[in-house]
């Protein structure tokens, strides 16, 4: 199959029986989570560099190095979020949640605050709690900005693809600081029943303590709340160590060339 270069117009010649298929691609991935947590500095992650690293190996790349990067191991050790109404102070819950990643390790009391982000909304001193739903794009998105890509049983048109990130992408505590918010409260909006969501995931600290929410507590959270006004403890425990990663890199002995097929 002869697929075109689109920016180009250079074609280039594609051997399908090389290609990995669908199901070795998701054994891999199947492979990889059963290590567990794939965090920077974590015991999974040093699996997965040496793991790519056999694969290029076996694939034929020369060179196949890891080369260090330092990094910082954030570990979350605890987290609660209590939230009580004022005018009846022991009707109260606490509802379960997982520390945002780099955010601050602290103790705060505050007002809630329903924030949409949208502007204009005074979240000073207050504990900004707002939806964050994971941005869902058709595949078809990246196709159009692909430089080429091989679809041969037409799969493309017919999947969406649901993103780690949502709309803000790293910058999801960014608003509530900006409003002068003491601490944050994510509700994720995502298929699945869990909170363990590591993002922001530029390793930049923020001086506010940020938690998230699954689906189904951020909704026990609203219920609760039920748009009276109400108070919460938001508290988190992590630790920030130095550690070792690795970008895995290798070198394909033949550059690729027009028409050119290679084993």
């Amino acid at each position: 199959q002869r697929l075109a270069h689109l920016a180009t117009g250079v074609r280039y010649e594609v051997r399908d029986e090389l290609l990995t298929d669908s199901a070795t691609m998701m054994g891999w991935i199947a492979r990889i989570t059963e290590q567990g947590i794939r965090r920077p500095g974590y015991a999974a992650d040093d699996w997965t560099e040496q793991w790519a690293a056999e694969r290029f190996r076996e694939y034929g790349l020369e060179d196949v190095t890891l080369d260090p990067v330092d990094v910082r191991r954030f570990e979350p050790l605890s987290c609660t979020l209590e939230v009580w109404h004022p005018d009846t102070p022991s009707d109260r819950t606490t509802i379960p949640c997982f520390p945002a990643p780099f955010a601050a390790a602290a103790d705060v009391e505050g007002d809630v605050a329903f924030a949409t982000f949208q502007g204009g909304e005074d979240l000073s001193g207050r504990i900004a709690v707002n939806r964050d739903p994971l941005l869902v794009l058709p595949q078809t998105i990246f196709t159009a900005f692909a430089t080429w890509y091989h679809d041969p049983t037409h799969e493309v048109p017919t999947h969406v693809q649901t993103l780690p990130f949502g709309a803000r992408l790293n910058g999801a505590l960014e608003p509530a600081l900006d409003e002068g918010a003491i601490g944050y409260v994510g509700i994720l909006t995502m298929p699945w029943e869990t909170d363990r969501y590591y993002v922001p995931y530029d390793a930049v600290e923020r001086p506010i303590p940020a938690v998230w929410l699954s689906p189904g507590n951020g909704a026990r959270l609203e219920e609760f709340v039920a748009g009276r006004p109400a108070r919460a403890r938001l508290a988190t425990e992590a630790t920030l160590a130095p550690a070792v990663s690795h970008n895995v890199t290798g070198v394909l002995a033949k550059p690729l060339t027009p028409d050119a097929v290679y084993k």
